[in-house]
């Protein structure tokens, strides 16, 4: 099958999941194509690469539904071919996708230009520096929670500088925002002093979800990470 048919048979099934066969749990013709390509990724490389780069290749089709889950794709597969794709497109900006809401039920991000940052900012390519402060420039709006830990992982030097300056603009975030403290090597229990006088009922809520899981092996200091967040 040539490239362009290859392309138009991803776009149709992406549209109307009339291609390859859903299963009854599935959420979106996406997760035909993911099983599909799992599947070819273990016997047919290239196969699995030329199908992640027709996915990649819907990115620019202008529908907000196909669009949504070509990012999908490439946040839960980042390692996938086709990245240059989302890429070409993070490099020029789009404001369209600026504006659009992200539709894909499930997604994290708010517009469909965080969920595509996020994509790239999950992949394990080195990023250009415009790629990274469109990423800086829409956390430090307040519009990109999203990208906060996984720019964080790409950009190490703007987390030591900025991530503090973020607490009053995230108060939702603790729990992630303390994971990020963490990352740097700031000790649990400063962390949590520094992110929960900041931190609104959820987020105080995530946190303690946070300390819970994280810490269920050392009990002494759970209990007084929880006695700093307030919790019972």
């Amino acid at each position: 099958m040539s490239e362009v048919d290859l392309e138009a048979r991803v776009l149709r099934h992406l549209r109307y999941g009339s291609v390859w066969d859903m299963h009854r749990d599935d959420r979106l013709p996406l997760d035909a194509l993911s099983r599909r390509w799992a599947a070819q990724r273990r016997v047919n490389r290239e196969g699995a690469e030329a199908l992640a780069r027709a996915i990649a290749a819907a990115v620019s089709v202008g529908e907000p539904e196909v669009v949504g889950q070509v990012l999908r794709f490439f946040q839960d597969h980042p390692t996938a071919e086709g990245g240059d794709a989302l890429m070409a497109v993070a490099r020029v900006g789009s404001r369209w996708m600026q504006e659009q809401p992200e539709p894909t039920p499930g997604s994290v991000c708010g517009t469909l230009w965080t969920s595509l940052l996020r994509a790239l900012l999950s992949g394990p390519a080195a990023l250009p520096e415009e790629v990274r402060a469109a990423a800086r420039v829409e956390v430090a709006s307040g519009r990109g929670r999203c990208l906060i830990y996984p720019l964080a992982q790409a950009d190490p030097e703007w987390a030591r500088e900025g991530v503090r300056a973020l607490l009053p603009v995230y108060p939702d975030a603790t729990s992630t925002l303390f994971r990020v403290l963490v990352g740097q090597g700031v000790p649990a229990e400063e962390a949590v002093a520094t992110v929960s006088s900041w931190g609104d009922a959820v987020g105080l809520g995530r946190l303690e979800d946070e300390l819970r899981y994280r810490y269920r092996g050392e009990p002494e200091l759970l209990v007084r990470l929880l006695v700093r967040v307030g919790a019972p």
